[in-house]
């Protein structure tokens, strides 16, 4: 009878309490996990986004910095202002639309000048489209250096506007929906040129960012572009709000005939996760869109977001 004792297995109220402990104990681990788990994939999103903005700002900066190569001054940037609300939509003046030599031949678009290319004259200037005397700037006989889905330039010297271009027909380049030119932009049509550009901008609806029209990154909500320019506004004093600039076309008089005197140039762009935060089942609104140059913060949300900024010398500009 005592072998058979010691041989007997647990009671009912030992095994209770064991499931009751290992119950506990499972609970435990699984918050723990669950946590963790919420964790990376929170630092991924992130990261996402974080990579994505600092690709998006590192290749901006790279055509900044040749903005203004070989055409006037007054060419080589131009920006749609946001205001408060929106992001800014930003063209730069390509570098790439000249023959270059590759095979250390001469090039009678490159090697050969002496002086900045002459730009296009424009010949008619309308709200939505523009007539150009040639479409051949670098006058290497290609006869097309602008291209669809590209952008372009149009300034007069004193006021300038940015736009992707939807299609070019003989010697008439149509602006896409929403590039429109303000009414009265230009009130004289004479001395007006254009450039082919490259044009960056952000479709609010998608939260991607475009790079001649061509998507370059996703999950991004903002892009602001300002300007230090180098000279003093006519109050007689000098002021901290004389800049940053945000509208070259801003008065007194535009800053456009001013743009040899951009001493810098600073790009920003803001990139949020595709997905919020969210804890059983519950969004959390604790996090809001920065405010960035002129644009006013955003309310607050369950959506993590990073920016980054760049600053550029257009050294082309000078």
């Amino acid at each position: 009878m005592r072998n058979a004792r010691r041989s007997e297995g647990f009671t009912l109220m030992e095994l209770m309490v064991a499931m009751a402990v290992m119950g506990i104990i499972t609970a435990q681990l699984m918050l723990v996990f669950t946590s963790q788990r919420r964790a990376t994939t929170v630092n991924d999103r992130v990261l996402d986004v974080q990579e994505s903005a600092r690709v998006v700002i590192n290749l901006i900066s790279y055509d900044a910095r040749m903005a203004g190569l070989m055409v006037p001054r007054r060419s080589g940037v131009a920006s749609v202002d946001g205001g408060f609300a929106d992001p800014d939509r930003i063209c730069i003046s390509d570098s790439s639309y000249f023959s270059m030599p590759l095979d250390g031949t001469k090039s009678p678009s490159l090697d050969n000048r002496d002086s900045h290319f002459d730009t296009s004259e424009v010949t008619e200037v309308q709200v939505g489209y523009v007539r150009l005397e040639t479409t051949d700037i670098d006058g290497d006989g290609a006869a097309i250096d602008f291209s669809t889905g590209g952008g372009i330039i149009v300034s007069n010297g004193n006021r300038s506007h940015c736009a992707e271009i939807q299609t070019i027909v003989g010697d008439r380049i149509d602006f896409v929906a929403g590039h429109e030119m303000p009414a009265g932009l230009f009130p004289v049509a004479a001395e007006i040129r254009a450039v082919p550009a490259i044009v960056y901008e952000v479709d609010t609806d998608t939260l991607t960012l475009t790079r001649n029209g061509i998507t370059l990154a996703t999950s991004v909500e903002d892009l602001q572009i300002e300007y230090w320019v180098d000279a003093q506004i006519e109050d007689g004093r000098i002021a901290g709000t004389e800049f940053p600039i945000h509208d070259l076309n801003a008065d007194p008089g535009g800053w456009v005939i001013n743009t040899e005197l951009i001493r810098r140039m600073r790009f920003s762009v803001t990139s949020r996760t595709d997905a919020g935060d969210q804890q059983d089942g519950m969004m959390f609104n604790r996090f809001a869109r920065p405010a960035s140059a002129n644009r006013d913060p955003g309310g607050p949300d369950e959506f993590r977001r990073r920016r980054f900024s760049a600053s550029v010398a257009p050294r082309n500009m000078f």
